[in-house]
């Protein structure tokens, strides 16, 4: 008589950007045979975020999209930026860097593989739903939704999802138990907020974990992991121009201030506009009025005050009354998005069957430009150390179901990437800092080392400048994941 079917390991996961569904989609690489997997996907949004700015690939993620199957799809959709100019405020060239287009060694600010955040979801979307139509796994987008509070028993964790996607037919079909909890919502983490107090020391032998504690703890617990870099951002699009330049652009302006465009589309020119600080002495005021206005104001409060930090420099700056007026104008513009710029330092991603992945666990910040890499990288850890510890030929692949294997795949998850974590997060201040100057004095010495870099030939200098150097740590090896190939599917 045939063994009886072991049933899937039931996997919530809450966020549906880029960690989330790579999770999802290297899960569904798993043969059903050694793991069947029931996977949700909760997304706060209403509908897939299709739209977003240029992110890129590096070193250990280009190996990961190769190996999660989408290699193809990924080249297929890059933007062919061919490098960036340093610009002074008249629009002069005063120096260039050209990608890095050989395939190996360090990627320049332009990488092989700049791609668009919004098709890369696409990408990741589409694969998980072609998994789902075509092997034994069960994959459900829930959008709308949030997870509003959770139970853990050393069997499960309970789950109240709210919103009104919470009542729909695959909300049901998902529902409220799970072996596992995957919160991948990002650098603002609904989950990590109530899971950063279950941590504390007093509560490490409770058996019964909630996330209904006191809201001020689970604030306090939350900025405790929160480390700010100094450092405000604002993207938005406007309307194309005939000569808008095909490589980057970056301008520096007093003030610590600097205008980046990049061109990734025939009928618009991304813009982005960058005020910094010295991360130890909380900013001037200007910066700590941007602070405030990014946290609690409203989107037309934001642009406004973006408008009145660069106006003063607009008459003697090219192009910049073209952005600003945009920004405050034009319907491209209504993609605008701010933030200030911040890590995630955690010292530990998981507690019973709840973990952390990607930028709500560990966000390098941009400066990195490794955030992509490590959400991708980190979700296939993820799934091969559940693939290790909960499928068939694991010591929790007996009768009480492979969910008995998360604890111990989450403590492996920890243990196997949390170097490469910590090296992408030791950003290099000084580097930056050196690359927004606060002078015109500062801004005419960086240009003269970029373009004594440029006519030497020498990338150690922009390197350095750039920040941190390649790492050396590997992806391991899971061979139940799959062997790779071109596309998913």
């Amino acid at each position: 008589m045939a063994a009886p079917r072991r049933r899937p390991l039931r996997v919530l996961i809450s966020g549906g950007g880029i960690a989330g569904p790579a999770l999802a989609l290297w899960l569904s690489r798993i043969s059903p045979a050694a793991l069947e997997c029931d996977i949700t996907i909760v997304e706060k949004h209403a509908t897939l975020r299709s739209n977003g700015q240029q992110i890129d690939l590096r070193d250990q993620g280009i190996d990961a999209v190769r190996r999660l199957g989408i290699f193809d799809a990924v080249r297929a959709r890059v933007v062919h930026e061919p490098g960036i100019e340093l610009r002074g405020r008249a629009g002069r060239r005063v120096a260039y860097f050209a990608a890095n287009t050989s395939g190996s060694g360090r990627q320049s600010f332009s990488s092989e593989f700049e791609i668009m955040r919004g098709d890369l979801c696409e990408i990741l979307y589409d694969g998980t739903l072609a998994a789902a139509a075509t092997t034994a796994h069960a994959v459900r987008y829930v959008f709308d939704c949030t997870v509003a509070s959770f139970t853990q028993t050393p069997d499960a964790v309970r789950v109240r999802l709210s919103g009104p996607g919470a009542g729909t037919p695959a909300a049901t079909a998902a529902g409220d138990e799970f072996d596992v909890l995957v919160g991948a919502d990002g650098i603002g983490s609904r989950v990590r907020r109530q899971l950063m107090p279950l941590l504390d020391a007093h509560q490490l032998n409770s058996n019964q974990l909630n996330s209904n504690d006191d809201a001020g703890s689970r604030d306090a617990a939350d900025r405790a992991v929160r480390v700010p870099l100094g450092w405000a951002v604002a993207f938005f699009s406007i309307p194309a121009r005939a000569g808008d330049p095909v490589a980057a652009t970056a301008t520096h302006l007093p003030g610590r201030r600097v205008i980046i465009t990049r061109k990734d589309a025939p009928d618009s020119l991304r813009v982005y506009l960058s005020l910094g600080s010295k991360p130890d002495d909380g900013g001037d005021v200007a910066a700590r009025r941007l602070d405030a206005v990014i946290k609690t104001g409203s989107v037309a409060e934001q642009k406004r005050a973006w408008a009145d930090l660069f106006a003063p420099a607009a008459e003697a700056t090219a192009q910049l009354p073209r952005y600003l007026d945009a920004l405050l104008h034009s319907p491209v513009a209504d993609d605008f998005y701010t933030q200030l710029l911040g890590q995630v330092r955690a010292e530990a991603w998981s507690k019973g069957r709840v973990v952390l992945l990607g930028d709500a666990g560990y966000c390098p910040s941009p400066l990195s430009g490794l955030g992509t890499t490590v959400a991708i990288v980190g979700a296939g850890v993820l799934a091969g150390e559940l693939v290790k510890a909960c499928g068939a030929g694991s010591d929790a692949g007996g009768d009480d179901g492979p969910g008995q294997g998360v604890p111990a795949a989450l403590a492996a998850y920890e243990r196997e990437l949390r170097p490469f974590i910590k090296t992408s997060q030791e950003t290099h201040f000084a580097g930056p800092l050196l690359a927004m100057p606060a002078t015109a004095w500062g801004i005419s010495v960086l240009h003269w080392l970029a373009w004594l870099a440029m006519a030497a030939r020498v990338d150690k200098i922009a390197a350095w400048l750039q920040g941190p150097p390649k790492y050396k740590w590997n992806m391991p090896e899971y061979p139940e994941l799959g062997s790779g190939g071109g596309n998913a599917g």
